[in-house]
This record gives structure tokens, C-alpha cells and sequence, in this order.
């Protein structure tokens, strides 16, 4: 269950971060780009598919040991809580959301980034509505910045796997066009990652407040001690991405040595992709236990 919740995870964030750099790359005129743009677009729609069978699987293990069920036995149990129950109808609109976002993928369509955009969210709340933070009300601030959290956390996730493995995976060569696009590009992508750090920050804070009620549940629960790995793996990969934004950014824009400051920068990505993915792992954790506030 917590490796199909970690997969769940993993899937979501690469369909945000490929949806992402789809859009930075589709305006760009140069064959670099548009060969990135391509291939972005393709990671998209398989994470798409992937999330929706995830999510498929997460929702029937869930049953099956709600019921106590083996796993085939427990299909006539899905149909029940998908129709009667609060956990069944949030999935539901989850995947209604998902199946939008690989019809309009299919579509083909350039300006289908906003309904995308939006089923994204719709998707991230139905997952916080059957997460612990639904224990305050479906209307609660506790949902809405669980929703949030987790849509930033995927883009940021999303963003790293992205670069490092599928749009800088091919160097941009030296063509003039080509360079000035690559670096645009990691431009924005340093900033992106900044600026969603800075709201899982102010999420994951309020996340923690209200699952904790003392500082020393981070060390004395094992919900506890699961959150402060995931927060050991975050601030090391915080560290990994300052190193990008401070000195391989900058190098990647100055440099007359593009090839190799491309190339530590990768290197970078990876590694702080790596970081991340173990980070997910914890979360997949913690959603498998329960904070010692509730």
C-alpha cells in the first residue's frame, strides 16, 4: 500500500512538472526546444495514465484491507464505497479529473493549459479530502492547504525530474537559438523551484502545526520521526537547489564552457531528483499513519 501511495506520488509530480515544461518550451521557436517541448509532452501523458492506474490500485488495496478482504474479493466492496461513501465519491472526482486531463491531452490542443491546470487542482483536493486533513471539514483551511502542499510539492518534485532526466537529458548544442533557449529555460526553472519552495514552506508549517501538538512529537512518535526524515530530505535537497540557483544557474548563463556547466547542472538535478523521490517515500509514510493530533 505505501509503495502504490509513493507511486501515486511519483506519477503526479512528473505529470505537474512535464505539464510545466511543456508550457515554458511550446512558445520557443528553436529546434531544441521544440524537440524538449515534444518529449515533455510525451512524459505527460504517460504520468497521466500512470497516476490514473495508481490511483485505481490505491483506492482498492484500500478497500480491501478497510474490509479485510483479499483482493479480488473485494471488488463488490469498491462499487459500494465508490457509490455510498465520502472516501468513494472525492476518488471519483479525482478521476473524473484525471480522465479529463488525458482527453485533452489526446486532443492535441495547444490552450488546454488552463482545464489541465484545473483538473490538476481538482485532483489535489480530492486527494486531500481523503487524507487526514479532512478531519477538520471538506471545507476546512486544513484541506485547502493540504491541496495546496501537494500540487507545490509535485511541481517542485515534477520540475527537478524534468530537467535532469527527460528536457536536459539532450545538451543543446551550440547553436545560438538553441543555447539561448536552454538557458532560458533553466532561468525559469530556478525560479519556479524557489518560489514553490517557498510555499511548501508555508504549507508544510501549517501542516505540521495542526497535526502536532508539542515539538517533541517530532522525536517521541513514529509519525514523528517519519515527518523529521522527510524534512532531513527536504532541507538537503533545499541545499542541492541552492547550489543550482547560486553557481550552476549563473554558470550555465555566463560560461563560454556551456557543454560543461550543462552537465554539472544535470548532474545537480539528478541528484536532488534522487533526494526528492526518498522524500516522497516518507510521505507515502505519513499518510499511512496517523499525526498524534488526530
Amino acid at each position: 500500500m505505501i509503495a502504490l501511495v509513493a507511486l501515486l506520488n511519483l506519477a503526479l509530480a512528473v505529470l505537474v512538472g512535464a505539464t510545466l515544461a511543456g508550457s515554458w518550451l511550446s512558445g520557443q521557436s528553436s529546434g531544441w526546444a521544440g524537440a524538449a517541448a515534444a518529449r515533455a509532452r510525451v512524459t505527460a501523458r504517460r504520468a497521466a495514465a500512470l497516476t490514473l492506474l495508481a490511483s485505481v490500485l490505491v483506492l482498492w488495496f484500500q478497500v480491501a484491507v478497510m474490509t479485510e478482504l483479499p483482493l479480488l474479493a473485494a471488488a463488490p466492496a469498491v462499487v459500494a464505497v465508490l457509490s455510498g461513501s465520502h472516501y468513494g465519491l472525492s476518488w471519483l472526482a479525482g478521476c473524473i479529473a484525471l480522465v479529463l486531463i488525458l482527453a485533452l491531452q489526446a486532443s492535441g490542443r495547444r490552450a488546454v493549459g488552463p482545464a489541465i491546470a484545473g483538473a490538476l487542482v481538482v485532483f489535489a483536493v480530492s486527494r486531500s479530502l481523503v487524507s487526514h486533513a479532512v478531519m477538520d471539514g471538506d471545507l476546512s483551511w486544513s484541506v485547502a492547504m493540504e491541496s495546496l502542499h501537494l500540487l507545490l510539492i509535485s511541481a517542485w518534485i515534477g520540475m527537478v525530474l524534468l530537467a535532469g532526466w527527460v528536457v536536459l537529458a539532450r545538451p543543446a548544442g551550440h547553436a545560438p537559438a538553441d543555447l539561448d533557449s536552454c538557458r532560458r529555460y533553466a532561468a525559469t526553472l530556478s525560479r519556479a523551484a524557489s518560489l514553490a519552495l517557498a510555499g511548501i514552506l508555508l504549507t508544510g508549517g501549517f501542516n505540521a502545526w495542526r497535526a502536532m501538538s508539542d515539538i517533541d512529537q517530532l522525536v517521541t512518535t513514529n509519525w514523528g520521526l517519519n515527518l523529521t526524515a522527510k524534512l532531513v530530505l527536504v532541507v538537503l535537497a533545499v541545499v542541492l537547489g541552492a547550489i543550482n540557483r547560486w553557481r550552476l544557474v549563473p554558470a550555465l548563463m555566463r560560461g563560454p564552457d556551456s557543454d560543461h556547466a550543462c552537465r554539472r547542472f544535470v548532474l545537480n538535478l539528478r541528484l536532488e531528483g534522487v533526494v526528492l523521490m526518498l522524500a516522497l517515500i516518507a510521505a507515502a509514510l505519513l499518510s499511512a499513519g496517523s499525526p498524534p493530533g488526530d
